[in-house]
């Protein structure tokens, strides 16, 4: 899937130029106008050469936006060009909001980085679990596996309660603290149980994420989960590079129907 990424790739290469290349280089260095209009060819010819299907972007330099646009299409089987008020599912963007409630939460005092899962959680501690912490979670050293819960229905695969339940029954990769195990699905939706369970208010994710950190950063655009005023902005899922990697085209799918 190496290309569904080479947009932040580019903009992440270009802080490496050299300082006769880069769009903005020190202080005092104007923006590189040539530079930035060379982004959009790159990526414009990308999406010619079918490497992907549209991009949306925006660099600022000391507080300055110097380029926003979008490229493309938000469906190409439909012809519809891609617009700024298109929106994305940004998957594994949602863990560092998600980890960040997990910080504030503790930063409340409502557990701590040592707080056990199965403290929390009982039925969790079992099958060599019971020392896991929410740091082992947010640090991907607690030996949980990288796919979903094996007992899992896929009916379930939005039902966060049903999600961590079936948790409970999976046995560890490895030890907690022997190695880092890459789990994007299975920690971090326990970490979003968590900010629910310790909540004073009861809060579910969604309501916390929007009270907590999208109304108050004016994302009014942003979103755990599907809001229905949004569904009808949403970009399709399309893997145009079929290297194979950790997830395929049909399951990226399959996860952003089940989204609400």
């Amino acid at each position: 899937m190496k290309n569904f990424f080479r947009v932040s790739l580019i903009l992440m290469l270009l802080i490496s130029w050299n300082m006769g290349q880069a769009i903005f280089a020190g202080e005092d260095t104007i923006v590189n106008q040539k530079q930035l209009d060379q982004i959009k060819r790159v990526i414009a010819q990308d999406i010619k050469e079918m490497k992907y299907d549209g991009a949306a972007l925006i660099i600022s330099h000391k507080g300055k936006v110097v380029l926003r646009t979008a490229i493309g299409y938000a469906d190409r089987e439909k012809g519809i060009p891609l617009t700024l008020e298109h929106g994305f599912y940004v998957f594994s963007l949602s863990k560092t909001i998600t980890s960040a409630a997990v910080l504030m939460q503790i930063d409340r005092g409502y557990l701590s980085l040592d707080t056990k899962i199965s403290d929390i959680f009982p039925g969790f501690g079992k099958k060599g679990k019971k020392t896991i912490t929410v740091q082992h979670l947010l640090t991907h050293t607690g030996g949980i596996s990288s796919g979903m819960p094996a007992t899992l229905d896929l009916s379930d695969i939005g039902n966060l309660d049903a999600f961590v339940k079936a948790a409970y029954e999976d046995t560890l990769v490895s030890m907690p603290d022997m190695r880092v195990s890459y789990s994007p699905l299975i920690s971090h939706a326990i970490l979003g149980k968590i900010v629910e369970t310790v909540d004073p208010q009861n809060r579910s994710l969604q309501t916390f994420l929007e009270e907590e950190f999208f109304k108050p950063l004016k994302m009014k655009n942003s979103s755990m989960g599907m809001r229905k005023d949004l569904k009808s902005k949403m970009v399709p899922v399309v893997v145009r590079d079929q290297t194979p990697g950790l997830f395929n085209q049909a399951f990226l799918r399959f996860i952003t129907d089940t989204i609400d």
